[in-house]
């Protein structure tokens, strides 16, 4: 048996949005009545109980009681504002793109809590567009679960402690990766088919105010400063991704003139802080179980050293049909050592008859002359990234159990 492998360079996949998210995103702000809000959360029962329990986070002082159902988030909130909490939940999934490099759930809280105070903030001032701003700030850093997904030792090499949105650390995203977070956000926007503010104030919330292009008007400009804003206000009061995106505590978030025109800037990010962490088992339902409930012999630490490992081995196998005996063994030895931490992993486990006797053809660029692989036993690539999937899967989910307890590396 023979194989061709083309050469053909890794892209970025733009995930879909949920359909009833989809349906709700695409609405017209002014003339959708609370009927169509109603009928259309009330098709999926997830999305409704997500985007009530946002709600009853939001919902103004004037209105009577918490929000418990869908018919009260509808009447308390308009449908500029039910759009963006909808996707928060689309948000989560980016989230877990994260995962073994980052806390998927640090990952959405940062960026719900940057799209709420941008959404109070607008409010406060009286701000052109306040859906899109939220909006654009919610998925401000959308890119970076992308660029994450597509490569996440390189993502590693490059995510210094306090190198976030730094030139040197954008340089280094696009030297590795091929784009920066910002523009893959941007991209995202585009494939969302979200507003065209929302795609600036992604892809320029890390654009120092006169590097902005000229012919931006003020009410633009103006977003994207609120945007830029509540980021740094929420890594500022503790709320950051990681370690690479902290900011200098010494110097207190300032964003000229806006800081100036906003009280109660640090009360209220730790208000909806903490409403948001009571929030996190909603969207993530391991962290609701307790670690002596889901893995009372697992040791935190190492199944996360473990999850780098396995994952650095997913990003060194190459886009081609087939993978080699070889990687076959590497990945069953890295079930070994898992194995050894007490975790199961006979479901997982490649036996040698799953291997094919194949010799290979590589096609390569053009710039390089096609070369011929020595016979030998093969796996379909296929084959073996559903299981690493499926391995990861299974240890992001212990360890958003053991969350509390867990030092995120990066």
């Amino acid at each position: 048996m023979s194989f061709s492998i083309p050469f053909e360079p890794p892209k970025i996949p733009l995930p879909q949005l949920p359909p009833v998210v989809e349906e709700i995103v695409h609405l017209a702000s002014f003339t959708t009545g609370r009927g169509k809000l109603h009928d259309l959360l009330s098709r999926d029962p997830e999305v409704a109980a997500k985007v009530v329990a946002l709600a009853d986070v939001v919902c103004p002082p004037s209105f009577p009681g918490p929000i418990r159902e869908v018919g009260q988030a509808v009447l308390a909130l308009d449908a500029r504002t039910l759009k963006g909490l909808a996707l928060c939940i689309p948000l989560a999934d980016l989230g877990r793109l994260t995962f073994p490099l980052l806390s998927p759930v640090r990952f959405w809280r940062h960026a719900v809590l940057t799209g709420l105070i941008t959404r109070w903030m607008a409010t406060t001032l009286s701000s052109a567009h306040p859906e899109e701003t939220f909006i654009g700030a919610l998925l401000h850093d959308a890119g970076i679960a992308l660029l994450v997904k597509k490569n996440a030792s390189a993502f590693g090499e490059i995510a210094l402690p306090w190198s976030e949105g730094s030139p040197a650390g954008l340089r280094g995203e696009h030297t590795k990766l091929q784009s920066t977070h910002p523009e893959t956000g941007y991209d995202l926007s585009i494939h969302w088919r979200l507003p065209t503010l929302v795609g600036e104030c992604i892809r320029h919330h890390h654009s120092p105010t006169d590097q902005l292009r000229r012919d931006f008007a003020a009410d633009v400009r103006g977003a994207i400063s609120v945007v830029q804003y509540a980021d740094t206000c929420s890594r500022h009061y503790g709320h950051s991704i990681g370690k690479f995106d902290l900011v200098d505590p010494s110097h207190p978030p300032a964003q000229e003139g806006i800081t100036r025109a906003l009280t109660g800037v640090e009360a209220m990010v730790h208000k909806l802080g903490r409403r948001l962490t009571a929030l996190e088992p909603v969207f993530f339902q391991e962290t609701a179980t307790g670690p002596e409930e889901s893995a009372p012999t697992l040791p935190a630490e190492q199944i996360l050293q473990l999850s780098l490992k396995i994952q650095s081995f997913k990003d060194s196998i190459t886009h081609v049909p087939q993978v080699s005996e070889r990687k076959a063994g590497e990945f069953n030895q890295l079930l070994r050592e898992l194995g050894a931490l007490g975790l199961e992993v006979k479901e997982w486990w490649i036996p040698h008859d799953a291997l094919t006797a194949a010799s290979t053809f590589i096609a390569t660029s053009r710039k390089n002359p096609s070369k011929t692989v020595l016979p030998g036993n093969y796996l379909p690539r296929d084959v073996l990234m559903k299981r690493i999937e499926a391995v990861l899967a299974k240890l992001q989910e212990i360890c958003l159990s053991l969350e509390g307890s867990i030092a995120w590396t990066t």
